[in-house]
């Protein structure tokens, strides 16, 4: 018990390190990069993420076994009973954004490093594509990729349209589009997680066992 409560520590310190340090190394060129996101391009994306979200949902109702993740092997009999009617796991970058008050500031740090991050895995899985072929091959890969962070296979297999849509923004405008598309993906869903965040723990009535602890 104590091992794992160290290790969520450890795991949130070492995030949190990491995006101090990225912010040092390119914080203006992070913040050209969001500011060049025009409204256009986010309702695109906003399309985009909800066709993900359908499939994506579609998948885990349909097929039980893709609600796996490897995070699943980890977890005790109390958690994986909580958790049964919620999809398992999740991207594990993100686990600090879970503590309560200290997750509200690591999504809007996680923020400002969204453009270096997009252009990281635009160059990984689109630079250098020459056809569709070789773009649907790695949109396959970019989904099945997350799986290793520990995303549900129902969400690595929904993220092949992601990858498949920010291949062809790269046909049209190449790594410089696909970035900008792929930040402004990101700060969709990383917006509204803040802010579903920030409802739960400010304006989320207490249940009654809070009520009973105080």
């Amino acid at each position: 018990m104590y091992v794992k409560q160290a290790l969520k520590i450890w795991w949130c310190c070492f995030c949190t390190f990491m995006l101090v340090i990225g912010l040092t190394e390119s914080f203006w060129e992070n913040i050209i990069g969001l500011l060049d996101i025009t409204g256009w391009m986010l309702l695109k994306n906003l399309f985009v993420i909800l066709v993900f979200v359908l499939v994506a949902v579609s998948l885990y109702k349909l097929c039980p076994i893709l609600r796996w993740s490897w995070i699943c092997l980890f977890k005790d009999k109390e958690e994986s009973e909580d958790g049964e009617k919620e999809m398992n796991g999740g991207n594990i970058w993100l686990f600090p954004a879970r503590v309560k008050y200290f997750g509200l500031f690591f999504i809007l740090l996680f923020i400002l490093n969204l453009p270096q991050f997009a252009l990281a895995e635009e160059e990984w899985f689109r630079e250098g594509i020459q056809n569709w072929r070789e773009g649907i091959l790695m949109s396959v890969l970019f989904g099945m990729i997350h799986c290793l962070v520990g995303v549900p296979l129902a969400i690595g297999l929904a993220l092949i349209i992601s990858g498949m849509w920010f291949t062809h923004q790269y046909f049209i405008g190449g790594i410089e589009l696909s970035t900008l598309h792929h930040t402004s993906y990101n700060l969709i869903v990383l917006s509204v997680l803040f802010l579903i965040l920030l409802a739960e723990q400010f304006f989320k009535p207490r249940d009654k066992k809070e009520l009973t602890r105080e």
